[in-house]
This record gives C-alpha cells, structure tokens and sequence, in this order.
C-alpha cells in the first residue's frame, strides 16, 4: 500500500477521520489524550514534546495549553498543510514535514526532547529494518530521562497492508 498517498487523502477528511480514528467518538479521543498522559506520566510546563505523525495536530492541541512547547511532525505535506493551518494561533508549537525512519529534520533541530508521542505510526513503516531505524532515532532526540510513548491504531481491515 501507497502510505503517501494514503495520508495524503485522509489529510482532506473530518477531524478524527483524517487521524483513521473514524469509529471513535470525541469520549474516545478525550480517553485516548488521557491515556497517551498517563503513558508519559503527565506533562508540565517544563516539556518539550515531539509528536511524531502528529498528522493535522489534534493530540498535540490537547497537550499544548499544559507544555512549554510542542513539535509536530508528519511525512504528508497535506497534513502538515492543514496542522498549520489548524494551529496557525498556537505560539508555542512547531510545525514540520519529517519521516520516522529518518527524523531527519528533527534531528537537524538539535534538541532533547522530554516526552515523545509516536501516534499510530509504527504499523505503517515498510519493514523491521524503518521500526529498528525509527527506534535509533527517537533514542537519538529523547532526553535521557524522557519518555517515549508508543500508540497504534489496529484496523483489522487493514492488517494485510501492515508490517
């Protein structure tokens, strides 16, 4: 499967459709954010998150009132496009095209970050060889006492097309 292509479309799409969480209600998304907080043990004023296939930025718009900033980064240009422009008045976030395999944007950045949310991302690399590459890399970018959560989004229709 084309996973470009395939966010690139959904980049056009609603709210919690665009994140290929269409079955969920806005309980279940609030339940995820929750749930992803736990995950990391809370956030605070002092963090420096990095929101790995942040997408259009929703998990990040949870977060950001409660960090002192916030890094979001997606492969589609389209999504990008549109966290932009759904967080054009959030002053403390950074917006970005990067791949997971790579981080090579992020890593460009030079920064540490304290907690890392990696948002059903994983299930979509080609191959064990982009996860061992992903993993390198967000060990690369995390503080040494960070925190890195990991979610997924089964879509048993789908399972064929994931690793």
């Amino acid at each position: 499967m084309d996973w470009f292509k395939y966010w690139e479309k959904k980049a056009g799409e609603s709210e919690l459709s665009s994140m290929d969480r269409s079955g969920y209600s806005i309980k279940e998304f609030l339940i995820y954010i929750n749930s992803v907080n736990q995950a990391l043990d809370g956030v605070s004023y002092d963090d420096v998150i990095l929101d790995v296939g942040g997408g259009a930025g929703y998990t990040s718009m949870a977060f950001y009132p409660f960090v002192k900033e916030i890094y979001l980064a997606d492969f589609s240009t389209k999504m990008i496009k549109r966290a932009k422009s759904e967080m054009s008045n959030f002053d403390n976030t950074v917006i970005y095209q990067d791949s997971l395999p790579g981080l090579i944007f992020t890593k460009q950045k030079k920064i540490k970050f304290s907690k890392i949310i990696v948002g059903s991302v994983i299930q979509y690399l080609n191959d064990y060889n982009d996860i061992a590459s992903a993993f390198d890399n967000l060990y690369d970018v995390l503080k040494s006492d960070g925190k890195i959560v990991l979610t997924h989004n089964p879509d048993i229709e789908k399972k064929d097309s994931f690793i």
